[in-house]
């Protein structure tokens, strides 16, 4: 049979709940300011790695632009590579005199 509890029993039980709801309560007042620090750095993140998504974007746009203007070095060597009647798949890996350049 199981023993039947005390009246201090139930009083250290309730003091002890008591206690813990306590903590509890510590607790939850301490999160609250970090929670909001967390929401601000969260913020910060997200409006961040939206800029470096967008500059990204701007950086390949700009080189695409820029290779098909023709004022990049790509086409600055293709342009002297068609000048000499060299294609590119003869040229690569070769240097511009020898047989790297026959076709």
């Amino acid at each position: 049979m199981l023993p039947i509890p005390s009246s201090q029993d139930d009083k250290k039980l309730n003091d002890r709940i008591k206690k813990m709801k306590d903590i509890i309560a510590e607790c939850v007042k301490e999160i609250k300011p970090l929670e909001e620090v967390y929401a601000s750095y969260a913020s910060r993140v997200d409006s961040a790695a939206k800029y470096i998504s967008r500059i990204n974007k701007q950086i390949k746009d700009f080189k695409s632009v820029r290779k098909n203007q023709g004022d990049g070095i790509d086409s600055e060597m293709t342009q002297v590579l068609t000048l000499f009647h060299i294609t590119i798949q003869a040229y690569h890996g070769g240097s511009i005199h020898g047989k790297d350049v026959q076709n």
